[in-house]
């Protein structure tokens, strides 16, 4: 059953949606283009400037749109879970998530030479400031790139801290995404687009949302678009919540035997 069949949804014009996406978006970018660069030579580490920039924004702007929904909706529960698709997902689905992040992984791959030859046009380029699981996040963690530091940080035991720091950003920007972009806006613009809202939602996720790393924007649009594809197929929200929380976990790869003995 679709959302639409419970709750009186109104579609969504395009120019909602693309203020939805990109309004977060813009300020994102303005922030690690402009802002982080100051922080960091005023002293702050970093790790915590680009949270400051990145992270918070995502989960803000979750607040809002999901606050904004509680105050004028009033949901129960029940009512809250099933108009952001978040009702029990079954187990007949779950297997979909490993296919999902290694279908996801191998395109990435595939398509990793698109990141530096579009870094070569205006635009294009990385902020003046980035951490280097941000420059190219798979060939940061993998065994044979010798990368000593995560987000700035040395990847030592006393930094051991790093393990729950991490947590803190797949809990936050996982569901601070999810339950705008799929659970919110994805109803709706399956009013406005039918089949082909997924499409719609992933390339609005790709672009005005994540300018700030715009020249990953091939190399990671196998990702974009199978979240909001096989969410609109099953109708729920948290396998697209699974399936980027697996992938945003890659980064333990590097954490994890950096900072423990």
């Amino acid at each position: 059953m679709r959302v639409s069949d419970s709750f009186p949804l109104k579609p969504i014009p395009f120019w909602q949606s693309l203020l939805i996406f990109g309004i977060p978006g813009g300020l994102i970018y303005a922030g690690v283009h402009f802002l982080v660069p100051r922080l960091v030579a005023a002293g702050m580490p970093l790790i915590f400037a680009w949270s400051a920039c990145v992270l918070v924004p995502t989960i803000a702007n979750a607040g809002v749109v999901v606050s904004t929904y509680i105050w004028h909706k009033q949901p129960t529960w029940i009512t809250f879970k099933q108009r952001f698709r978040l009702q029990k997902l079954p187990l007949r689905y779950w297997w979909r998530v490993p296919i999902a992040a290694v279908v996801i992984l191998v395109f990435n791959e595939a398509l990793a030479w698109t990141i530096p030859l579009l870094q070569q046009f205006p635009g294009f380029g990385l902020p003046p400031v980035v951490p280097e699981i941000f420059v190219d996040p798979y060939a940061a963690i993998a065994p044979e790139s010798g990368v000593a530091t995560f987000m700035g940080v040395p990847l030592q035991p006393q930094n051991i801290w790093l393990i729950p720091f991490w947590l803190v950003w797949i809990v936050g920007g996982v569901l601070g995404e999810e339950l705008v972009w799929r659970g919110y806006a994805l109803p709706r613009q399956e009013l406005t687009y039918g089949q082909w809202a997924w499409l719609v939602n992933g390339l609005l996720w790709n672009v005005p949302f994540h300018l700030y790393t715009l020249s990953n924007c091939l190399a990671d649009l196998p990702f974009f678009l199978i979240l909001p594809f096989l969410t609109q197929r099953i109708q729920n929200t948290w396998l697209a919540i699974a399936i980027h929380a697996v992938m945003v976990s890659l980064a333990y790869a590097l954490i994890v035997p950096g900072v423990l003995p």
